[in-house]
């Protein structure tokens, strides 16, 4: 198909067929290993009362996550796929690093907020009297 396309448009492709197969099956692989599987485990009351295998489903659904979002941004600007393209390299400049180490910051920041002032563990006061003056 995309020789075809190439043909009438008069392109030079990088891009075969066995490449976008090959790109459809990775992320397809990746949705069902990294999505699906820690979805259907973390429907289990069995897997959310073990430790161990809710953490294990916890990081596969983080992994998905990252992989999604890497092939997704990263995989598909790397490759040039229009004959005129040329590859680029991307660097971040100091006020991208900058802005993305003043939302983690933040996050932090809200995060220990949080944990200060909301009541996360509420029989915490009655559990260690003596670091509370009670």
């Amino acid at each position: 198909m995309t020789r075809l396309i190439a043909f009438y448009a008069d392109w030079n492709t990088i891009v075969s067929f066995y490449m976008i197969l090959l790109a459809f099956g990775v992320s397809v692989s990746v949705g069902l290993i990294f999505g699906i599987l820690p979805a259907i485990l973390l429907l289990s009351p069995k897997v959310r009362k073990d430790d161990g295998l809710l953490m294990i489903a916890c990081l596969m659904n983080c992994t998905g996550i990252v992989l999604n979002r890497f092939v997704f941004t990263v995989v598909t600007l790397a490759i040039p796929v229009m004959p005129f393209d040329k590859f680029v390299s991307y660097l971040p400049t100091w006020q991208e690093w900058g802005i993305a180490l003043a939302v983690i910051g933040y996050g932090f920041l809200l995060f220990s907020l949080s944990y200060r002032y909301l009541p996360v563990f509420p029989k915490e006061k009655e559990l260690n009297p003596g670091m509370y003056g009670t």
